[in-house]
This record gives structure tokens, C-alpha cells and sequence, in this order.
């Protein structure tokens, strides 16, 4: 390594040098980098060549993998939070419209479609749970295992007039693994 005393790019202000080195890692032309700093071409070529260490170079090179890495954290994050509110607010709203289904076909005392409604939000409500399983901690206002087996128990009294009703919900529960 050579006197840097008379290298312009290594006199530049430490944020400048930084981006400059950076860039010489990135094999961005010494041409467009000699613009962006205000030097000549040859200046950038000679600091690449006498002033940069294959060990500087390494260096920069995980600085900038550990800050893509981080980048694409945040971006898939950001992703799956947004799939997370979208497809959750998606599910709320058909299980609010099944809700709906259900106590009209209950009113008007049709048992095939409380028994077709109930399925449909037994598995939203089973959708739920797994989605908030993958993403973590469940945020609030997401069902729980237990908010399952709440449902469970007010479905099956609320079928104990219907015994039909509640022998076939009962039996799906067990095909879907809920044989509680």
C-alpha cells in the first residue's frame, strides 16, 4: 500500500470514501464513480488498485451481503404481515357472513344449511388458527385453540334441539380432527 497523502478519493469526506469503495466493490465503472465524486478517472482506477486490500474488499462485500440479508428480512416481513391483515380480514368477513347464513337458516328452522354453514366456519375459524400459528404470536383478536373449543361447546348446545344437526357436526368434527 502506497502513500494516500496525495490519492484524492482518499482525502474525500469518510462518508464519500465509503460509498466510493463501495461502489469499486460493486464494479460500478471507475468512470461513473470518478463523476459522482468529482474525479478524475485514472484517480479511482489507482485507488482500486494500490489502496484497496483484498482483505478491505471482503470486508465491504459482507458489510453489504449482512445489509441485503437484513433488506430482504424486513421486506418479507413487511410481505407476510400484509398477507396476514389482508387474507385475515378476508376470512372475518366470510365468517361474519356465515354467521349471517346460519342464524337465518336456523330461524327459518333449515338444518342441511345450519349444518353447511356451520362447516364453512368451522373451517375459516381452523384457517385462522393456523395462520396465526404460522406468523407467530397471534395479534389480538385471533382465535385461539381454545376459542375453538368455546365455539364447539355453544355450537353443540345450541344443536341439542336438533339431534340430527348436532350427531353430523359431531362426526365432521372428527373427520377434521377434533374428535373432542
Amino acid at each position: 500500500m502506497k502513500d494516500s497523502r496525495a490519492c484524492r478519493l482518499c482525502r474525500l469526506p469518510a462518508e464519500a470514501k465509503k460509498q466510493a469503495e463501495r461502489d469499486l466493490v460493486l464494479d460500478v465503472p471507475y468512470t461513473r464513480i470518478a463523476e459522482k465524486h468529482g474525479l478524475h478517472r485514472t484517480t479511482v482506477k489507482l485507488h482500486d488498485r494500490r489502496h484497496m486490500t483484498e482483505r478491505q474488499k471482503e470486508s465491504i462485500r459482507a458489510e453489504i451481503a449482512h445489509e441485503h440479508a437484513i433488506d430482504t428480512e424486513k421486506a418479507k416481513s413487511g410481505a407476510l404481515q400484509a398477507l396476514r391483515i389482508d387474507t385475515g380480514l378476508a376470512i372475518t368477513k366470510i365468517c361474519g357472513r356465515l354467521n349471517s347464513i346460519l342464524d337465518r337458516a336456523d330461524a327459518e328452522d333449515l338444518h342441511k344449511v345450519s349444518i353447511a354453514a356451520l362447516k364453512e366456519l368451522r373451517l375459516n375459524t381452523e384457517l385462522l388458527v393456523k395462520m396465526a400459528g404460522s406468523c407467530g404470536d397471534a395479534p389480538a383478536g385471533m382465535v385461539t385453540v381454545d376459542d375453538i373449543r368455546n365455539v364447539r361447546a355453544i355450537v353443540l348446545r345450541a344443536l341439542a334441539p336438533h339431534p340430527e344437526a348436532q350427531k353430523q357436526f359431531i362426526e365432521d368434527m372428527r373427520e377434521a380432527g377434533h374428535a373432542e
